[in-house]
């Protein structure tokens, strides 16, 4: 199974005086911000990326819900969904996180857009 994570890490460190021109300005924007991120994401650093974002518009006095689960893979899996893994790229997480994920996020999106559950 083909892990991407560790790359995009290396990439952050090898060119890190290049993220700042490569980072979107999300604290201009006025829209509601959803952050969904799994701790064991094998995909890339969705975690770090989602914290930092966050953080970055609570410097700037602006809200973003974080959706967070630590055992929770690349795959958000919404109520319903039965998305089978992939055969030739590592996702991480597991069946169970990635619906508790999905769940929870499902929720936040859905309080959001005023819908119903």
């Amino acid at each position: 199974m083909i892990s991407y994570r560790s790359l995009h890490e290396q990439s952050l460190l090898r060119f890190a005086s290049e993220v700042s021109a490569a980072t979107i300005a999300v604290e201009c924007t006025k829209a509601e911000i959803i952050l969904v991120a799994g701790g064991d994401d094998a995909i890339w650093p969705s975690d770090t990326f989602a914290k930092s974002i966050a953080a970055r518009l609570a410097s700037y006095a602006k809200h973003a819900s974080l959706v967070f689960n630590q055992e929770a893979g690349h795959r958000v899996l919404f109520p319903g969904e039965k998305t089978p893994r992939s055969a030739l790229h590592a996702h991480g997480g597991n069946d169970r996180a990635d619906a508790a994920l999905g769940e929870a996020a499902w929720k936040v999106m859905t309080e959001c857009l005023d819908l119903p559950p």
